[in-house]
């Protein structure tokens, strides 16, 4: 039990929550470094209860979207790549795969609220003209929810919806991000419902499958020269290209 108590003292400046709960296990008022090695100070055991939970599937694909489902080393080789002065050739084959699985289409937010249990979301009401929806994103403090309500964006509408804190989103909208700043993909001059495509490509009569979030981020999509584009081909959307206005080079999330 001494142990245990000297334990809760070593780890208290890194989890002070599990230290304290240690430590009210243990009837130990607070940590307290002049106690360690001292065998007093333990008079009773009280009933104790898990220190961590398992973390659920959901809440480890929320963690994937937060962190664009990428291992340290594969950003690192991604802002290397982005930062070298030549530019790799297109893939053709990439192309085809976001093609085939990734379906983009223009959504009207119609209200927009602060998630009750994060500080960075927002919940917004979509309208994909032939249906509903909810979506989560993490944009306070970049728009204000009178800069995004009645706002037509462009949403990735076949990915598995998923759980932030306690919330569903069915979807997620783009953003152009450099670093500095994060720029929504708007399309105010289109109508809610209309998809975006690739130049050059008619989208498939069939539907796509659901995709999760580490498939859609397999193929980038990269803001250059305020273009969006897939692998060297643009975006398009009720015939024109789409492009940002303050982001000139970046990725898209």
């Amino acid at each position: 039990m001494y142990l245990i108590r000297d334990l809760a003292v070593l780890v208290e400046p890194y989890i002070p929550a599990t230290s304290a709960a240690i430590n009210g296990w243990l009837g130990v008022p607070r940590c307290d470094w002049a106690n360690l090695g001292r065998l007093e100070g333990v008079d009773a055991v009280r009933p104790p209860a898990l220190l961590f939970r398992r973390l659920e599937d959901e809440e480890i694909e929320r963690f994937r979207a937060r962190f664009a489902g990428t291992t340290q080393a594969e950003r690192a080789a991604a802002e290397a790549a982005a930062a070298a002065p030549s530019t790799p050739a297109p893939d053709p084959a990439l192309r085809a795969r976001f093609h085939e699985k990734v379906e983009l289409t223009v959504a009207r937010i119609t209200a927009v609220e602060r998630h009750p249990k994060a500080d960075k979301l927002f919940i917004e009401s979509v309208d994909l003209g032939t249906e509903k929806r909810q979506i989560v994103s993490g944009l306070v403090g970049y728009y204000t929810p009178e800069e995004l309500s009645g706002r037509n964006v462009i949403m990735v509408t076949n990915l598995k919806p998923a759980r932030l804190r306690g919330v569903e989103s069915q979807g997620m909208l783009l953003a152009a991000q450099d670093g500095t700043q994060v720029e929504v993909l708007f399309a105010d001059y289109a109508q809610p419902g209309d998809r975006v495509t690739l130049e050059g490509e008619r989208e498939p009569e069939a539907a796509r499958g659901e995709i999760d979030i580490e498939e859609f981020f397999r193929v980038p999509i990269r803001v250059q020269d305020s273009c969006i584009l897939v692998e060297g081909a643009a975006l398009e959307c009720a015939g024109r290209p789409l492009a940002t206005a303050k982001v000139k080079d970046g990725q898209v999330k």
